[in-house]
């Protein structure tokens, strides 16, 4: 979309920056990649909310500490809230001086936070009423560093300084509709710097890296009538413009006799953001862009430190959860994810190794294991991944579960020590604590179960993968056409999602049954907008209509109908 013009007093230097150095966090593993995608788009949930919702299987993988227990979620049809996150990094072109580049480094995290304000001033909900969330992260690159995996590349474009001709009306733009929840599907694309203090162009352009495409279109006005101009990042001007007049079928004045304009795509409001409503006060997302996010959205799963995990085998040992992990599946999909690190906490029952578990939930909430949370909270902080625990953590856990000795553990300075950071006093449970059982162990399915022996759920459906790709707004140039030998029209179809290919027929009208006339050759086709010269052949008077099949490595999509008239 293209960027307002603001004054020149605007300089890039005050509209990017290299962020603050980041604040140690504790370790975290992701799956099923190393990293979140670029676009997110989840119902987050806890582990046992996951298991209380059936999505969730966690099984042995034959151990006492570390990765040992493996995951399974599966994506189902369920409520929640959705959050959608879109991860961008951004950078300048190498000729900026190193004194202009890092200058500012307080403007970068000022526009993510304007940015996310504007995503979420609508307070969006779905149409079960579950409310819509964005999460911006921005990040800056220096040109010569290595670009960050998993992040939308954003170039920054100073229209003064950057063009070889100077352009404050040059527009800001991705390069592609994003894919979201996909691993390596980072989308690039160029950012005017003027558009960084005009919040609404840039939620418009982050939600094509949500997979939203532009609901307007640059058309040339002649007499009246609109013709759709083919794509294009910059306005053209006007050699191109002559150009295209005079390739048109039927060939088309020049300008000045034509002029661009912006126009919505058909049955598009004028407060739409990803119309021309972007530059409105009551822009907003359209309904139909919601229910396109809301069923974009996967699950997510997150373990965290604390978590218990109770085995439905008595004779074998229960679990504690010592590392942050998420696990992500997306529409339709199945992850199976590597493991969850965990200890041991019974120190005399047998090592699982089949059946599996079932969820009790933070340890700090179940009476008496308080002082294991505060242990399995500090193996949060300190674990560096799934296979190298704390030395010394499993002794001290021990400690407190079953008042086994540090000395026995061979590894008593390290648990002790480990005890002291944590809080947590040696011996401070004689006897150990009560063996935990598992009220859900005649199934096998992972569930959540309560500090009251009581199992957990609730219903969850099943839904059925849906279509990649949709076919929407969808327009024939002009609507009513002359008969004659040969028909020429401007076919415009917005494509949602992936697909690769549009099949097109044209369908005249006998009484009151459409009936096949001829098929057209088939048009490669992009997310967005796309725009095709059409011949339509010889046509008499009367109704018809194309009919258009979006698919995908040739598998139906969607399909849609455009009505036409010939007189």
């Amino acid at each position: 979309m293209r960027a307002g013009r603001l004054g020149f007093a605007l300089c890039l230097a005050l509209l990017i920056a290299v962020l603050a150095a980041p604040i140690a966090q504790a370790a975290e593993v992701f799956f099923p990649s190393a990293s979140p995608p670029a676009t997110q788009i989840s119902r987050d949930f806890s582990l046992k909310e996951a298991a209380r919702r059936g999505i969730v299987k966690l099984t042995p993988k034959g151990g006492i500490e570390g990765d040992q227990v493996a995951v399974e979620l599966q994506h189902r049809k369920v409520s929640g809230p959705v959050t959608i996150t879109i991860h961008v990094e951004f950078t300048v072109k190498p000729r900026l001086d190193i004194y202009r580049r890092d200058e500012g480094p307080r403007a970068l995290p000022d526009s993510e936070k304007a940015t996310q304000d504007e995503l979420n001033r609508g307070k969006y909900r779905t149409q079960t009423g579950d409310p819509i969330t964005f999460k911006v992260d921005y990040k800056y690159r220096n040109p010569d560093d290595t670009p960050r995996y998993n992040h939308h590349q954003i170039l920054i474009v100073d229209p003064y300084i950057d063009l070889d001709q100077p352009d404050p009306k040059y527009r800001s733009s991705v390069d592609e509709v994003g894919v979201p929840n996909e691993d390596g599907a980072a989308k690039s694309g160029t950012f005017n710097s003027l558009s960084f203090s005009k919040p609404g162009v840039l939620a418009h352009e982050l939600l094509h890296l949500a997979g939203l495409p532009d609901r307007y279109h640059d058309v040339y006005r002649v007499k009246g009538k609109d013709y759709p101009l083919p794509d294009s990042d910059e306005e053209l001007n006007k050699a191109q413009l002559t150009e295209f007049a005079r390739q048109h079928r039927p060939p088309l004045p020049p300008p000045p006799a034509g002029k661009v304009r912006s126009k919505n795509l058909p049955g598009v409001k004028g407060c739409d953001i990803m119309g021309t409503g972007v530059h409105k006060d009551c822009r907003r997302l359209d309904k139909r862009d919601l229910k396109i996010l809301n069923t974009s959205a996967g699950v997510q799963v997150i373990a965290n430190p604390g978590d218990l995990l109770l085995n439905k085998n008595t004779s074998n040992q229960n679990y504690g959860v010592g590392l942050r992990t998420t696990v992500f599946a997306g529409p339709g999909s199945t992850t199976v994810a590597r493991g969850i690190s965990v200890y041991c906490l019974d120190h005399g029952r047998t090592i699982p190794l089949e059946g599996g578990f079932d969820v009790l939930g933070p340890a700090s909430e179940v009476p008496g294991y308080e002082a294991v949370g505060k242990l399995l909270a500090l193996s949060g902080t300190l674990q560096p991944d799934l296979d190298n625990t704390p030395t010394g953590m499993q002794a001290a856990v021990w400690n407190t579960t079953d008042a086994a000795p540090l000395a026995t553990s061979g590894y008593a300075d390290e648990a002790r020590a480990l005890m002291a950071q944590a809080g947590v006093a040696e011996d401070s449970v004689p006897g150990g604590l009560t063996d935990m059982n598992d009220p859900n162990a005649g199934s096998e399915d992972t569930a959540a179960v309560g500090t009251d022996a009581v199992v957990e759920s609730l219903p969850s459906a099943d839904t059925k993968v849906p279509p990649s790709a949709t076919l929407q707004d969808t327009r024939l140039y002009p609507s009513t056409l002359r008969a004659a030998r040969r028909v020429y029209a401007d076919l415009l179809v917005s494509v949602i999602g992936e697909a690769d290919r549009v099949s097109m027929t044209v369908q005249r009208k006998k009484g009151r049954r459409w009936r096949k006339l001829r098929a057209l050759p088939g048009r490669k086709v992009k997310p967005g907008p796309n725009v095709f010269s059409l011949k339509l052949g010889r046509l008499g008077a009367g109704k018809y209509r194309l009919a258009l099949t979006a698919t995908r490595l040739r598998l139906k999509q969607s399909t849609v109908r455009v009505g036409f008239t010939v007189r």
